[in-house]
């Protein structure tokens, strides 16, 4: 995601480019560890959130496991140099598989 995340970053009036990063590698590491639909046959949900039209991806559009950091309500978190949270859902489908 480079080329991407270097477009859209940086700038004058742009996301800071570490933001914008650690978004990136926080999402995905989500995904790796079965959020959202992600191998449900290693830890399948417990709360139904996901967002159906964007599979694997939450439906709470201010949480880090949405499918897009471009979305108003997380690009306005992360222009503030705040990295989108995971939301009480999310949170819980990792208590409940075995997380802290």
């Amino acid at each position: 995601f480079g080329k991407t995340i270097y477009s859209l970053s940086g700038a004058p009036g742009q996301i800071d480019r570490v933001t914008l990063e650690s978004t990136v590698l926080n999402h995905d590491l989500g995904h790796l560890l079965s959020l959202v639909g992600m191998a449900p046959q290693i830890t399948p949900a417990k709360v139904n959130h996901q967002d159906d039209p964007h599979g694997n991806h939450c439906r709470n559009t201010n949480c880090l496991m949405y499918y897009t950091a471009e979305m108003a309500s997380v690009a306005s978190t992360l222009t503030q140099g705040n990295i989108p949270q995971l939301d009480s859902d999310c949170r819980t489908d990792i208590r409940l598989n075995g997380g802290k």
